[in-house]
């Protein structure tokens, strides 16, 4: 993958924190200046750069944050920063999200960041049906906990494999009329995505308290899109 820096920070800047500060009036009325939100974060491990710009902007604090990163070593930098609970795994063949997962006993959060991209994934057929499911996952989670409002981002980037539309509506008993049983063509995949990220909320009993708002970004020298998408989720 091909340095993606500046555009992560971009996200960060255009997206991710706008919504997070947003959400924060809905999620905590009575404390809409001052509340600290709880965050889940799928993080690089390196710069730690959207849980540093949440606290700076007050909307977190790293002691009550929960963080996943891909490896031992990375671990040890994130808990070099004090953040409350590190955890590491490979997020797409390891146990995240299972019983003995400790993210699932830590839910909910008002925050849940599903940064795939910071996991180095490898780009293979099947990877985007992989984050699917977990992103299926976290969401009827939440529901099971009890939770009515959070911020719900998922991130990827879009490569040239097709998405299994098919089989992704089939597992899932959604009904997403107008895409092909499977997407081929790059800007399909990203409106595939956007409406399946809305229609699992809802699978839930959820909504969206506005539109989902989606960024897509060309990586330079590549075929590759970064995608990113957020919603302000409630009941």
């Amino acid at each position: 993958m091909p340095d993606i820096d500046s555009l992560k920070i971009e996200l960060l800047d255009k997206l991710w924190l706008p919504k997070a500060k947003e959400a924060r009036s809905l999620i905590y009325p009575k404390r809409r200046n001052n509340a600290r939100m709880s965050l889940f974060t799928l993080t690089d491990g390196i710069s730690l750069r959207e849980i540093l710009k949440l606290e700076e902007e007050n909307l977190i604090q790293k002691e009550n944050v929960v963080a996943w990163v891909r490896t031992m070593n990375k671990r040890w930098r994130v808990e070099a920063e004090s953040v409350g609970c590190v955890l590491h795994g490979d997020v797409y063949d390891g146990p995240f999200l299972g019983p003995s997962c400790e993210v699932a006993t830590r839910i909910p959060f008002d925050i849940i960041n599903l940064d795939f991209e910071s996991q180095q994934p490898t780009s293979k057929q099947g990877r985007i049906e992989n984050e699917i499911e977990k992103l299926a996952k976290i969401i009827s989670l939440q529901g099971q906990k009890g939770c009515n409002k959070f911020v719900l981002i998922y991130t990827t980037f879009v490569d040239i494999y097709d998405i299994n539309a098919k089989g992704i509506v089939e597992e899932f008993g959604l009904n997403l009329n107008g895409f092909a049983n499977t997407v081929t063509d790059a800007a399909h995949k990203q409106s595939f995505l956007r409406v399946l990220f809305e229609k699992l909320i809802q699978k839930n009993a959820y909504k969206c308290a506005s539109d989902v708002v989606c960024l897509s970004y060309g990586v330079p020298g590549s075929s590759v899109w970064l995608l990113s998408m957020v919603s302000i989720v409630t009941r």
